[in-house]
């Protein structure tokens, strides 16, 4: 995976460690949930929604992937999702 823009050294680290950890417990909701927040930090909305999405499929409780899919819901200016994801976070 390439960063877009100029490379970050501690986000290119924080990735290779999200994915050493995701490799050892592939079903680990916190890992995937931590790491798709990563890639929305590094500009990778997509792959940030997808695996969250994937993520509340798998876990709806999970109150984390549903806060992070409202911000990131927030900053695409979907406010429907938003409210949608902050009524199941609540």
């Amino acid at each position: 995976m390439t960063a877009p823009g100029p490379a970050k050294p501690f986000k290119i680290a924080a990735m290779r460690e999200l994915d050493a950890a995701r490799r050892l417990d592939p079903g680990s909701i916190p890992i995937r949930t931590d790491r798709a927040w990563a890639l929305w930090m590094a500009g990778y909305d997509g792959d940030a929604l997808a695996e969250l999405n994937t993520v509340v499929a798998k876990a709806p409780d999970t109150e984390e992937a549903h806060d992070c899919l409202s911000v990131v819901y927030l900053s695409r200016g979907d406010y429907p999702a938003y409210v949608r994801e902050m009524h199941e976070r609540a």
